[in-house]
C-alpha cells in the first residue's frame, strides 16, 4: 500500500512537472482552462502526498523530527503542508509572475524558474523511498538531505508568506487611497455646493449639509448659509410642513438650535403621520426589504430632533410614533417579518425610553 502511494505521488510529481514545462501561455477560454488544469493537477498531487505523509508518519517512519511524540507529529504535518506548498507554488510562479511590480520577492521566480517544482519533489521523495524500505533508521546522508529539504521549503515559505502579506497590504493601502480620493472629491463638491449657494435659493440644498454626523467643515459651512438669512427659522418650518420635502427638515431639526421652537411642535407631530403613510405605501410596494430599506425617510434623525427640541414633552408625539410603528409591522409582507429593519428598531428604543 505504501509503495503504491509513493509510485503515485511520484507519476503525479512527472505529470505536474511536465505540464508546466510544457505549459504555453493560452488566451481567452483557454487561459481559464490552463489555469483550472494546473489548479486540478496540483490538488491531485497535494492529496497522494498528504496520504505518503500519513502513512509514513503511521509506520513511525518521521523519528528523525524529534523525540516527543506531539512534536514529531506537529512536524510532520508542518513539512508536509511547506513541501506541498513549495512543489505548488514553484509551479505557479515559473508559468505566472507578474513581473518587477510584483509584491513577491523576485528569488521565488528565480527559485520556480531552475524547475524547483519537480528538484524539491525528487530530493524530498528519494529519502522517503529508503524510509519505506527501512521505516526505523535512514543513513546520515539522507538524514541531512532530508532536514536540508525541510530547510528549503520553510524558506521557500516564508518568502511566501512574506510576499502575500505585503501584497494584502499594498491592495488594502490601494483602497485606502482611492475611497480617500472619491471621499475628498465629493467633500469639495459639497463645500462647493454650499458656498455657491445664494440667499435666494431654497433652502432646501442647505438642510442635508447641516446634519450632526455630516463632517463638521461641511455642517458649519451649511449652518453658516442658513444663518445668514434673514426668515432661515421659518424656511426651515417651511420644508417641514411640505409633503413632498418635510424628510429633509428632520437633517436640521435633529441636532441644530430653534428660536422658536413651539411653532414646530405640531407641524413635526403631522410629519410623522406623513412617514406613517410614506413608509406603508413603500413597504407595500418594494419586493426586496432590507434593514436599512427605511432610512431613506430619515425615521431616526426624527426622533433626534424630538429628543433635542422638546425634551420632557415626548408624550405629546408618543401617539403618532406608535402609529408609525404599527404602520411598519402592518405593511411589511409576512415573508419579510424576520428583516430587523433599522427604522424599526430606532423606534422600539425610543418608545422604550419615553
Amino acid at each position: 500500500m505504501l509503495q503504491t502511494v509513493f509510485f503515485i505521488v511520484l507519476a503525479t510529481l512527472l505529470w505536474f512537472s511536465w505540464y508546466i514545462f510544457t505549459f504555453v501561455p493560452a488566451g481567452g477560454d483557454k487561459a481559464v482552462g490552463q489555469a483550472w488544469s494546473l489548479i486540478f493537477s496540483g490538488v491531485i498531487f497535494a492529496v497522494s502526498a498528504v496520504l505518503l505523509f500519513f502513512l509514513l508518519a503511521r509506520q513511525g517512519s518521521f523519528y528523525w523530527l524529534g523525540q516527543s511524540v506531539g512534536l514529531r507529529t506537529i512536524l510532520t504535518i508542518l513539512f508536509c503542508c511547506i513541501f506541498i506548498t513549495t512543489v505548488f507554488f514553484a509551479g505557479v510562479f515559473s508559468v505566472e509572475w507578474h513581473g518587477p511590480d510584483t509584491p513577491y520577492p523576485v528569488l521565488l521566480h528565480l527559485f520556480a524558474r531552475s524547475g524547483a517544482y519537480l528538484w524539491i519533489g525528487i530530493l524530498v521523495l528519494v529519502p522517503f523511498y529508503f524510509l519505506i524500505m527501512s521505516p526505523q533508521h535512514i543513513s546520515k546522508p539522507m538524514g541531512y538531505l532530508l532536514k536540508a529539504d525541510v530547510v528549503l521549503c520553510g524558506i521557500f515559505c516564508l518568502l511566501l508568506f512574506y510576499g502575500w502579506a505585503r501584497e494584502n497590504y499594498l491592495r488594502a493601502a490601494t483602497q485606502v487611497r482611492e475611497r480617500q480620493a472619491v471621499y475628498d472629491e465629493y467633500h469639495l463638491k459639497n463645500l462647493q455646493e454650499i458656498s455657491e449657494t445664494g440667499p435666494d435659493q431654497d433652502i432646501y440644498g442647505l438642510l442635508s449639509h447641516s446634519y450632526i454626523l455630516r463632517p463638521e467643515d461641511i455642517r458649519e459651512a451649511a449652518l453658516q448659509k442658513i444663518y445668514q438669512r434673514p426668515d432661515w427659522e421659518n424656511e426651515v418650518l417651511a420644508v417641514l410642513e411640505d409633503r413632498d420635502q418635510y424628510i429633509e427638515s428632520y437633517y436640521y431639526l435633529s441636532g441644530n438650535r430653534l428660536d422658536h421652537p413651539g411653532l414646530f411642535k405640531e407641524p413635526l407631530r403631522q410629519s410623522i403621520r406623513y412617514l406613517a403613510e410614506d413608509s406603508g405605501l413603500f413597504l407595500r410596494e418594494t419586493n426586496n426589504i432590507q434593514d436599512w430599506s427605511l432610512d431613506h425617510l430619515n425615521i431616526a434623525p426624527m426622533l433626534q430632533a424630538i429628543d433635542h427640541h422638546f425634551q420632557g414633552e415626548a408624550s405629546f408625539f408618543v401617539p403618532e410614533v406608535k402609529n408609525l410603528y404599527e404602520s411598519i409591522v402592518k405593511n411589511t409582507p409576512e415573508q419579510d417579518k424576520k428583516v430587523k429593519v433599522s427604522a424599526s428598531r430606532a423606534i422600539q428604543s425610543w418608545l422604550r425610553d419615553n
